[in-house]
């Protein structure tokens, strides 16, 4: 397993898609995604971090020395996830790696490199 071979933990969440509403695409955590104001899928950007402070807590319970930063991958909608989680919370993260995004990747940065970004 990568995680065991890179020596680092893995956290996989699974967010289930509406099956009654086929514009909520969870996976890419879209506008409609955000716009749920009720039951299991409401802001799973949140319910993300949640679930990474319980394991950083629960490693750290158990003397593994945890950073406090995230490094968030995804590939796909989840790659495009991954990229709009940056964007809401950037101060939690450490890196992201996003590929195949959909669309056009959003920096949350005004310039890179002293260079512009538009």
């Amino acid at each position: 397993m990568i995680a065991h071979d890179l020596n680092m933990p893995l956290l996989m969440p699974v967010f289930p898609r509406s099956e009654t509403n086929s514009l909520v695409y969870t996976h890419a955590l879209d506008q409609d995604t955000m716009h749920i104001k009720e039951g299991p899928a409401v802001r799973l950007d949140l319910q993300l971090l949640s679930m990474a402070i319980d394991a950083q807590k629960k490693l750290a319970a158990q003397k593994y020395i945890v950073e406090n930063k995230l490094l968030i991958v995804g590939f796909s909608a989840s790659g495009t996830f991954s990229n709009r989680f940056a964007f809401l919370h950037p101060d939690k993260l450490l890196a992201v790696v996003s590929g195949a995004v959909n669309a056009f990747p959003k920096l949350p940065v005004n310039a890179l490199n002293k260079q512009a970004l538009p």
